[in-house]
């Protein structure tokens, strides 16, 4: 029962604060950079705390315009975690733009969609990322293409790393759920974060609706300026960052 009103009143709260910042930032949308990104910023911060997620903030982002970071990735909560802390928009598959209300947020928030399959045109996809890198649009990309478990880094698709020259630096990003009601979640757990396989979205967002409060790990790894126009090098030298960096937070390492 406590767990069921715990449920509905985080959708009270969440409605509370996604309708008026949609509202506002579909009002606002000719706002330059980096005044675009406010009413984003300010949704996804009233996201997390709706649902009582704590950050663990480990390093600093990069400084550099454009930056284009590279992050692993597990559940939808990466987005609006990583968009409650950085002015960026996103690289996403296609099939986000047709979800409701999610759909709807990732076009407010200048989204880039993209086609996964291989079916898909990269050189004009490609073509699409370097000109928002060139108009100096931060963009976060998560290069393993799909959701993983949250245990593991799953091996990076190196094809759209050839953007990588447009920007100024390329920065590794790893998330990873670390507590639930302050206590280290393991694997029977991590089910509670993590969207993975063919589940449906209903059921998985009933079950964060109401779970007890989370702590999630983001950890900015150092910047990377150098041999961005190796993509496969590149891919090779973020997947071990990643690696070591979730390793390390799932371990509750801080050293």
């Amino acid at each position: 029962m406590l767990a069921t009103l715990r449920g509905i009143w985080r959708i009270i709260l969440l409605a509370l604060v996604i309708l008026p910042c949609m509202t506002l930032q579909f009002l606002f949308l000719w706002l330059p950079r980096p005044y675009f990104y406010f009413f984003p910023a300010l949704l996804s911060k009233g996201v997390l705390w709706a649902l009582d997620i704590k950050l663990d903030i480990r390093g600093a982002p990069s400084t550099e315009t454009p930056t284009l970071f590279l992050a692993n990735h597990s559940s939808y909560l990466d987005i609006t975690i990583l968009q409650a802390l950085l002015p960026v928009s996103f690289i996403s598959k296609v099939e986000v733009a047709k979800w409701p209300l999610f759909g709807q947020l990732a076009h407010l928030e200048g989204c880039i969609f993209i086609d996964r399959t291989d079916r898909a045109d990269t050189k004009n996809q490609m073509e699409v990322i370097s000109k928002r890198l060139k108009s100096g649009g931060n963009l976060v990309l998560f290069p393993e293409g799909t959701t993983g478990d949250g245990a593991r880094i799953l091996p990076i698709k190196s094809s759209l790393l050839g953007v990588a020259p447009m920007a100024k630096a390329v920065q590794p990003i790893t998330i990873a759920f670390t507590a639930l009601d302050g206590i280290p979640p393991g694997r029977t757990f991590r089910y509670y974060y993590a969207w993975i396989g063919d589940e449906s979205l209903p059921p998985h967002m009933w079950r964060i609706l109401t779970a007890g409060d989370m702590t999630v790990t983001v950890t900015y790894h150092d910047p990377i300026y150098d041999g961005l126009d190796n993509r496969k090098a590149l891919g090779k030298r973020v997947e071990d960052v990643m690696r070591r960096g979730l390793s390390k937070s799932l371990s509750q390492r801080t050293a």
